[in-house]
């Protein structure tokens, strides 16, 4: 009579069953936020936030946040159901996604029955997929809820073409092409229906291939129809980057892909390794010969000869690993798709089915024997099995309760760099700095820039701008997606931070013309505008937000805040940000105060290895190796997967002189990123301090190889160009960087430098004060433009170059010297004196200068400048310290003794400044000391 009973409300027990087994599952934690409500949840986006959005659901630029495909349905009955419901109602979020899936569960139940009439195995069928841990990924985040409206669509349309085969009702059949329709507006995860209907009617039904072709091809054309919204309908490639893919990639990732089948059918059958970041632990495959390709392509053929053979001989398990293997087709491959992770456990949320169609077939064939024995192990291993999934399923929705539960539970399963970023971003999310650091620079981290970011907006929100700058630089470019959401959102909360307006509102105006409806944006926008005194722009820019989503409660809140503040009569007093500080953290330039406070930053925050490496940096450039060395140890212990760590650590030692550890370290962030742009640098820079040309060349080459956009290679490769003569060549480098970077200074200068060498000075010139205007303390560009300006004639402004030079750096010898030989060029030998006095006496040691301060004095043209007794004395001092081993010096020592009147001694150094030069092969002082003796054995002084 129960049998009876339960054969007549099929559907009610069934839903019965799976909502008592879904609720024990989950503990009845409807009411935590999870994954579903969280800050960063697709249910906050504005576009979401009522139906009267649904023209812009379904434009074009919507696929900007849907990962650059048209897939609008799914995100359109969202914005419906947020019309009624704000993103904060947990409890109904958490039910709406477990309703969808207890409706997918109750389809695979029905679809079931039409093969089994069974009602017993299409339960298990359905408890299968209803209580699989699988399943848990899919309905406990809200961004998958695609796939679970797809699914949907993709059961009932299933559903109503079994019963249009069965009844010949062709309006079923009319009601399944459009709900395969409405599923691939929602999810393309079952585009591989056409494919197993195919299968269905020409191997199960045997209609042979016509018939089986002309019932599955209007399907097929739906996919035709749409073709050209997936291929074409993309957002503005200005506003939104899709992922770029090297040659080869579409192929590579299929072969990864089948190469993971392995933990695909783990998965699959038992929930092994969910949910586990998928395509940070599956191996890489690059080649159609390696063994897991083989082997598992291999075992994947063999799976659907014997689904075939199953199929033909009237066994429908076998239409389950059909199905399994036609709703794979769609993510077969990286490049087809456009998306990073190759593979992921949603889009087997479609191939689940299968796996309970086929243990659902297994389970009526083995009840089809008709021992008892046999129908009570059947019965016992159902219960057994569901059982497990059930539990496997409700440790998962436990897990998923908060952000920090579950990553740390996917952290535990496999440490990766993807799951520990995300648990570091949920501690920070939590404030709990200490542990947001130990997981975001983790020994798995690869990549800084995403930590990076959160960490300098954390740091920018609580007033610590120095380490917020540090994060802030090495957070530098945008990632695939809608452009400027990350690093420019960064930059302007920086920017806000330090006062620097005009830089935030320049940051914010690229985030708002990617995304107007960024209400992070647009709220920090207003307020710049407010403290601007722009009253009307911020009220209408919170206008235009507030038009899309009039209930958000942070838009809301930043009106009411504008109107309290709004006062025509109050003078907003702006303190303008520090100086060196916004250059650092705009241009990365370590000047003035910053290192400084970049070292104190690190003292406070000890166990950020970002900051210690910063500090490693500023202190190698200060002259404290060991300091530096110790940091950047520190560093590459937290860091040690990271390429660009070990670059950094490789960069600090070879500034200390040690070319073969800095060699070592270059090495190993190659073997960490083969790809990594910054390693062959350094290790050009290595090879050029070593005075290997052709090595450095080919390793600056290979760096702009793998980054065309790297500008140190391009400098550091025209550097070598033009000690080589190859001007042309160094000068199409060094444009090629400026080209790339305007903003960099000694590109700037390099280019004046080979310019002047080929005689264009004016463009030389134009090039050293382009230099400047970027770096106002640039001695070297000072002292560079010094010698074009020289160069031309104008002997005034070249003067003023290089005291200015001296301003900057009062030891630069080369600015000096420049300085003095103008001015004796210019005639002007009493003030060429009393520079070389004023620097002597600053540092009374220098040799250099004193031999050139008695040169001067003894054969000055200007008879005010000269003093014999002087020069002899400053002569005799640097022959003395040279154990009267030097030519020259001891030529300007004849020539003071015969200013003197000493002509005797004047010609007996001569005579030895004769020797030495001729023993030396210094043709030309030969010649100009044969020329002074004469003069003197005249008893005639020399004379400049």
């Amino acid at each position: 009579m129960r049998v009876a009973y339960f054969e007549r409300r099929p559907y009610l027990w069934a839903f019965s069953v799976l909502i008592v087994g879904l609720a024990l599952s989950s503990g009845f934690g409807f009411w935590s936020p999870g994954l579903i409500c969280h800050p960063g949840s697709i249910l906050r986006l504005p576009l979401l936030s009522g139906w009267w959005n649904l023209p812009l659901i379904f434009s074009r630029e919507f696929a900007a946040f849907t990962e650059g495909f048209f897939r609008p349905l799914g995100y359109a009955l969202l914005s419906v159901a947020r019309s009624f419901v704000g993103p904060d109602a947990c409890g109904f979020w958490h039910v709406w996604l477990m309703g969808f899936h207890v409706v997918n569960a109750l389809l695979v139940f029905s679809l079931m029955r039409t093969f089994s009439f069974r009602t017993g195995v299409a339960l298990l069928s359905g408890l299968i997929f209803g209580l699989h841990p699988l399943a848990s990924v899919v309905f406990g985040q809200v961004v998958y809820f695609p796939y679970l409206l797809g699914l949907t669509f993709l059961l009932a349309s299933v559903r109503l073409y079994v019963a249009y085969e069965r009844s010949g009702k062709r309006g079923f059949y009319g009601v399944s092409v459009f709900l395969f329709l409405l599923s691939m507006l929602t999810c393309k995860a079952g585009a591989g229906l056409p494919l197993f209907l195919l299968g269905y009617e020409g191997l199960y039904r045997r209609r042979g291939f016509r018939g089986a072709l002309i019932r599955s091809l209007p399907f097929g054309m739906a996919l035709v129809a749409l073709a050209p919204f997936w291929l074409y309908w993309h957002p503005n490639p200005l506003l939104y980057k899709g992922m770029e893919f090297p040659e080869g990639a579409g192929w590579n990732s299929f072969f990864s892909v089948v190469g993971a089948s392995g933990m695909y059918l783990k998965g699959l059958l038992w929930g092994g390794g969910v949910p586990l970041v998928l395509f940070e632990v599956v191996e890489r495959i690059f080649s159609v010969w390696h063994w897991k390709f083989l082997m598992w392509g291999g075992i994947d053929l063999i799976l659907v000869g014997a689904a075939i053979w199953a199929v033909r001989k009237g066994y429908w398990a076998g239409l389950g690993v059909l199905w399994v293997f036609c709703g794979m087709i769609p993510f077969a491959s990286t490049a087809w798709n456009g998306v990073e992770a190759y593979v992921s456990w949603e889009v087997l949320y479609v191939p689940l089915v299968g796996v309970a169609w086929v243990l659902g077939g297994l389970a009526e064939g083995c009840w089809k024997v008709g021992r008892r024995r046999i129908r009570i192990g059947v019965l016992v291993a159902g219960c057994v099995l569901v059982g497990i999934y059930g539990w496997r399923q409700g440790v998962l929705n436990k897990a998923s309760e908060s952000e920090v539960s579950y990553w740390r539970h996917v952290y535990a399963l496999a440490p990766n760099e993807r799951a520990s970023v995300a648990l570091g971003k949920a501690y920070l999310e939590e404030g709990d700095e200490e542990e947001a650091l130990e997981f975001l620079f983790s020994p798995y981290v690869k990549q800084l820039k995403v930590p990076c970011g959160a960490m300098s907006r954390y740091y920018s929100e609580r007033g610590d701008l120095a380490a917020a700058a540090v994060h802030l630089n090495m957070s530098v470019g945008e990632d695939v997606g809608l452009q400027f959401q990350g690093y420019q959102r960064t930059r302007a909360i920086w920017c806000y931070k330090a006062g620097a307006l005009d830089y935030a509102e320049a940051a914010l105006g690229k985030i708002t013309t990617a995304n107007p409806l960024n209400a992070e944006a647009v709220i920090l926008l207003s307020r710049v505008w407010m403290i601007k005194n722009y009253i009307r722009a911020a009220r209408r820019s919170l206008s235009e937000a507030l038009r899309i989503a009039p209930s958000d409660p942070e838009l809301l809140r930043a009106v009411r805040w504008v109107e309290e503040h709004v006062c025509t009569d109050t003078f907003r007093v702006l303190r303008p940000p520090n100086p060196s500080m916004l250059r650092y953290a705009l241009q990365r330039i370590r000047k003035g105060a910053v290192p400084g406070e970049i070292v104190r930053a690190s003292v406070r925050h000890p166990k950020d290895p970002v900051l210690q490496m910063e500090a490693g940096i500023c202190l190698i450039q200060e002259g404290k190796v060991d300091s530096a060395l110790t940091k950047l140890d520190y560093v590459t212990q937290r860091l040690s997967s990271c390429g660009y760590a070990w670059v950094t650590r490789a960069w600090v030692v070879l500034k200390a002189g040690n070319y073969e550890k800095a060699e070592v370290y270059g090495k190993r962030a190659l073997d960490l990123d083969p790809e990594l742009s910054a390693a062959h640098t350094v290790l050009g820079m290595i090879s050029a301090e070593r005075d290997d040309p052709d090595q450095a060349i080919a390793r600056y080459r290979q760096s702009i190889r793998i980054n065309p956009d790297h500008v140190v290679a391009y400098n550091n490769l025209g550097n070598i160009m033009a000690r080589q003569g190859e001007l042309d060549e160094a000068i199409k480098l060094y444009r090629q960087a400026i080209k790339v970077k305007k903003q960099f200074p000694e590109a700037h200068n390099n280019l004046g430098i080979a310019l002047a060498r080929q005689g264009k000075n004016r463009e030389a010139i134009s090039h050293f004060i382009m230099a400047l205007h970027i770096k106002s303390d640039y001695a070297e560009a000072y002292n560079n433009l010094g010698l074009a300006l020289a160069q031309l004639g104008e002997t005034g402004e070249a003067l003023a170059s290089f005291r200015k030079a001296l301003g900057i750096d009062p030891h630069y010898g080369k600015a000096f010297n420049n300085l003095v030989t103008i001015l004796m060029k210019d005639k002007r030998f009493g003030e060429a004196v009393s520079v070389l006095r004023k620097r002597l006496s600053e540092n009374p040691d220098d040799l250099d200068v004193a031999l050139a301060l008695a040169r001067l004095l003894a054969v000055s043209p200007d008879a005010r400048s000269r003093n014999g007794r002087e020069a002899v004395r400053l002569a005799e001092q640097v022959c003395r310290a040279r154990e009267y081993r030097g030519p020259r010096a001891l030529g300007v020592l004849a020539a003071a003794y015969a200013e003197a009147g000493q002509y005797d001694e004047a010609v007996r150094y001569a005579l030895d400044a004769l020797r030495l030069a001729t023993e030396s092969g210094m043709d030309e002082l030969v010649k100009q000391t044969e020329a002074q003796l004469r003069l003197f054995r005249s008893h005639r002084p020399y004379r400049m």
